[in-house]
């Protein structure tokens, strides 16, 4: 199963690629479904399609929104240069530019967009039939909705299994195009969603809201099982550290490992595991709809009964109790209930806070130093390498030949054999 990370950006590209994607989406400027990423120019798309192949990792571009007659004349000159340069595939919404791009880019693979909605069996086998490899299955399906797509079709699937979630069916929204003219399907959501809203007068909160998607290493088991092709990450629009470490989380769990995610610690508005399963109840947080990071304990005054770990460096934010924004600091001091000036703090010590606003209810960590630390210098030390198989065979009476394989930068097979000139003999002493 590999993974397939976002890059809205240079920075994010080499750090999806230095955790051990396997595959990117991205998108070029002025194009795709995420307007407000930074993308990528012509010529820098160019250059990572050389810097992802030589480390045999594959490169998906996304146009995966409604498109004019006039943008796709516009696409096709970008396209055209890409698509020479070795684009691996586009990911598209857009049944009139999947067309246009069969007939004039006959061998660049036709991935559908989770836009398209594809959520049964009967979808996705029509995609197979006019020429699509591979699909993206909406967020809103359960598990067993998923299962039941595999079982009854051969089209190669990708699962979102973390980052936003959206209200509607899969960016299928019209609530920003009506609200003021900026639609999600050409790439310029507005997200109001994320607004607060006042129910029948009284109840006020984010009520359309939802928490962002994680799923985790039992999730991740039961896509492995049932032969899914790839498993997909959002964050186009998030920071290079946060997709280094999501992509290493997800490359732990399928390898197998089940270690704790720790992508909360660099971006939180709340988890769930969305729609995977039936039972759903605790996929809002009505409470804030932005990334206020961890609740590090229970305020009581001034004195904060610690549940997370803290350390010199930490960004803190100071919360009203309508988890409203009142200020925020870096810790340069730790007191305790019974120590001062130490360096860290443990879950079930009382932090003493001097400095902090008066209306403050809630004290939260939005800036980890020391997983930020981590990634950081992981960062500088990782490269992703180019897979070689090297298989051994040796009988004695026969001689020895060493196999070697590969894939090139087109992702063909290539293999190498040499054998020994002379046969392998009974060893004559010991030792």
């Amino acid at each position: 199963m590999k993974i397939v990370a976002p890059a809205g950006s240079i920075e994010r590209f080499h750090a999806a690629i230095k955790a051990g994607a396997d595959e990117i989406y991205m998108g070029l400027k002025g194009f795709g479904a995420r307007r407000n990423a930074v993308n990528l120019t012509l010529e820098e798309y160019k250059e990572a399609l050389d810097y992802a192949h030589a480390r045999g990792v594959k490169v998906f571009l996304t146009l995966n929104t409604i498109m004019m007659d006039v943008e796709i004349e516009a696409i096709a000159i970008n396209l055209r240069e890409l698509y020479k340069h070795g684009l691996d595939a586009v990911i598209v919404q857009d049944f009139g530019l999947a067309e246009f791009i069969k007939v004039n880019f006959p061998d660049l693979e036709l991935h559908g967009s989770t836009q398209m909605t594809v959520a049964n069996h009967i979808e996705a086998n029509y995609l197979k039939s006019i020429g699509f490899e591979r699909v993206v299955l909406p967020r809103e399906l359960t598990f067993e909705e998923i299962k039941e797509i595999r079982e009854k079709s051969n089209i190669e699937l990708e699962i979102f299994v973390s980052g936003a979630l959206c209200i509607s069916y899969s960016g299928n929204c019209y609530m920003s195009s009506f609200i003021g003219g900026r639609s999600g399907n050409r790439g310029m959501c507005a997200q109001p969603c994320r607004k607060k809203y006042t129910c029948d007068g009284n109840d006020e909160g984010y009520t359309l809201s939802p928490k962002d998607q994680l799923y985790g290493y039992d999730e991740i088991q039961k896509l492995k099982e049932i032969g899914i092709d790839s498993i997909k990450l959002e964050g186009r629009m998030k920071e290079p550290n946060y997709v280094f470490q999501t992509v290493n989380y997800y490359k732990e769990l399928i390898n197998g490992n089940n270690i704790e995610e720790k992508s909360s610690q660099i971006f939180n508005r709340g988890y769930s595991t969305g729609y995977f399963y039936k039972d759903r109840k605790d996929i809002m947080n009505k409470s804030f709809a932005s990334h206020l990071g961890k609740n590090l304990g229970e305020l009581n005054g001034k004195e904060l009964k610690l549940k997370e770990r803290i350390i010199l460096g930490d960004g803190v934010t100071f919360l009203s109790k309508d988890y409203e924004k009142i200020g925020g600091t870096y810790i340069n001091k730790i007191d305790t209930r019974f120590e001062r000036n130490k360096r860290e703090a443990n879950a079930g010590e009382t932090l003493v806070l001097k400095d902090i606003p008066k209306e403050t209810k809630y004290v939260y960590r939005n800036y980890s130093k020391e997983i930020s630390d981590f990634i950081e210098s992981k960062m500088k030390i990782t490269d992703k390498k180019h897979v070689i198989d090297i298989e051994f065979k040796g009988k004695i009476g026969e001689k020895a030949k060493i196999i070697v394989s590969t894939l090139n930068n087109k992702f063909e097979l290539i293999k190498v054999s040499l054998e020994s000139q002379g046969i392998i003999e009974q060893a004559k002493n010991k030792g």
